[in-house]
């Protein structure tokens, strides 16, 4: 889908200012203007349409116990406190958003892998792209790894143009880290690796 987010005037940086209730007050909350589907077939066309003069696009998969909801308005408010001019987008897995629902949402992120590759493909294959970087916090940090492995292993490389990878406290083990990296073949993005 194509979700529109509107940003309060008072918003205050690193914060969400979260609604109360629905309908949210955009002058003092954030809230959800507009929602367009967007079909798989339609998403090159989406990038046609989105992706501003930079070209660029950065993907953001959410972590761990984030339902659907607080993870559009989490993203929507890392990119305009960050100022990023990229097309964003947002792949959200579906969290059963609960602290004590771990393994379901593990079970959740694997399903989610061949979507996730199928998104980074589409934004790689737009001409209107030339450059996609792969954000992802927490649990989604093994999502993306393992959607970059299953890209790498399927096509025989990760795209030329996916060249930044940043997790952020990933959920991920050392050891099988590396070997998911092993397996990404020689082309691999640039990764960062953002712990606390």
């Amino acid at each position: 889908a194509n979700v529109v987010v509107s940003i309060p005037p008072n918003h205050v940086k690193g914060n969400v200012e979260w609604p109360p209730r629905a309908p949210a007050d955009p002058q003092r909350y954030f809230a959800t203007t507009a929602v367009e589907a967007v079909n798989p077939a339609g998403a090159r066309k989406w990038f046609d349409r989105h992706v501003s003069h930079s070209r660029r696009v950065l993907i953001f998969v959410h972590g761990f116990n984030t339902p659907f909801d607080a993870s559009i308005f989490r993203y929507a408010q890392i990119v305009h406190d960050s100022g990023a001019n990229v097309a964003p987008v947002l792949f959200s897995w579906p969290s059963r958003g609960s602290l004590l629902d771990y393994n379901y949402d593990r079970e959740s992120a694997n399903f989610s892998r061949s979507d996730l590759a199928f998104v980074i493909r589409a934004a790689a294959r737009s001409p209107a792209v030339s450059e996609v970087t792969v954000m992802a916090h927490s649990m989604g940090g093994w999502l993306a790894v393992e959607a970059l492995r299953q890209i790498a292993l399927e096509d025989g490389r990760i795209p030329a143009k996916v060249d930044n990878l940043i997790l952020a406290s990933p959920d991920l083990d050392v050891d099988v880290f590396r070997r998911q990296v092993e397996e990404m073949g020689k082309n691999q993005p640039h990764m960062t690796i953002f712990v606390s």
